[in-house]
């Protein structure tokens, strides 16, 4: 038969390339799957109006969408501004609808962290995150975390493809959501990414110039601390 001859002509390294892919695509599917029913699990719990346990963060969210005055200045926020004003974004009238708006911004985070890792080292490596982060879904899109990662992996990926000043500028905001980005730094003076270094730096000095001038210079301590 001559698709059989032609099947067998094939080379033992072609047959382990379509391997891969299968595989590939196997566990992008089963990532995509377990993040599908993530989400409409979580909407599920909101939309049923059921009561949100205190041992999550939407009801502090809510809480601080709700708080009359200047965040830092007339009430404590144990937030970054960058996470701040992603909590008012996503803060309703009640927890179970913070917690709808909340998945929803969490969900284009976790596309804008894929599409980064993707762009700065191939699509491979956005496969792998998306498999490696299926054990975290249960509370990932929960929290403002994915907020940070989101700016800080764009950040990185940006400086990689050569863009040193957008890269910068998004990792100062990836650290004024979270402070953790802060460990990058180091790895733009190893890579000898000193544009990209200067950038962050004058970014970050701006922008926590602007947060304290506008919080007043409690603002820091009061994130530092946790809220004291």
């Amino acid at each position: 038969d001559v698709r059989v001859a032609a099947v067998a002509s094939i080379a033992g390294e072609d047959w382990r390339s379509v391997a891969r892919r299968l595989v590939l695509v196997a566990i992008l599917v089963f990532a995509v799957v377990a993040r599908v029913e993530q989400v409409s699990s979580s909407l599920h719990w909101f939309g049923s109006e059921r009561p949100i346990p205190r041992t999550t963060y939407l009801p502090r969210f809510t809480e601080i969408g709700a708080a009359e005055g200047r965040a830092y200045r007339d009430f404590p926020v144990e937030y970054p501004p960058v996470s701040l004003g992603a909590i008012e974004l996503v803060a309703g009238p009640n927890a179970n609808e913070t917690g709808v708006h909340l998945v929803w911004l969490m969900v284009l985070c976790d596309l804008v962290t894929m599409a980064a890792l993707a762009f700065g080292w191939g699509r491979r490596t956005a496969v792998f995150y998306l498999v490696l982060t299926v054990p975290l879904l249960g509370f990932l899109y929960t929290t403002v975390d994915l907020i940070s990662v989101a700016l800080a992996v764009g950040a990185v990926a940006l400086v990689v493809r050569g863009r040193d000043r957008l890269g910068g500028v998004a990792l100062a905001a990836a650290i004024l959501a979270k402070v953790w980005p802060l460990v990058l730094l180091p790895v733009m003076v190893l890579q000898r990414k000193r544009r990209a270094l200067v950038w962050s730096v004058a970014s970050l000095t701006g922008g926590t110039f602007v947060w304290v001038w506008w919080g007043g210079a409690s603002g820091p301590l009061q994130v530092a601390t946790q809220r004291h």
